[in-house]
C-alpha cells in the first residue's frame, strides 16, 4: 500500500488522498484492509479510470491475496453557510 498509493494517486488529475486502514479490531474478517480515497467532490472522485494500465499494474501486485467484497461511497454532509 505504501508504494502503490502515491502511484495510483498520480494517475488522477485532481487533488486528493488515498490510504488504507488496517484495523486492530472491528474488521469484518481478520486481515481485512480498507482502502479509502478523498477528493474535493464526487465528480473528482469518480473521474479516474480504474482500467488505466498504471492502476491495473498496481492492483495486479496483490491479485493473489485480493478479494473485493464490497465497495461503499460515503460523503460528508456539511451545513450550508454560517
Amino acid at each position: 500500500m505504501e508504494s502503490s498509493a502515491p502511484v495510483i494517486l498520480g494517475v488522477f488529475d485532481t487533488p486528493g488522498a488515498i490510504g488504507a486502514c488496517v484495523p486492530v479490531q472491528g474488521a469484518e474478517q481478520e486481515g481485512d484492509v480498507y482502502w479509502f480515497s478523498i477528493a474535493n467532490s464526487h465528480e473528482a472522485l469518480f473521474s479516474g479510470d480504474l482500467d488505466n494500465p498504471t492502476i491495473a499494474n498496481e492492483i495486479a501486485k496483490v491479485a493473489s491475496m485480493r478479494e473485493v467484497r464490497a465497495r461503499d461511497i460515503w460523503g460528508v454532509v456539511k451545513p450550508a453557510g454560517p
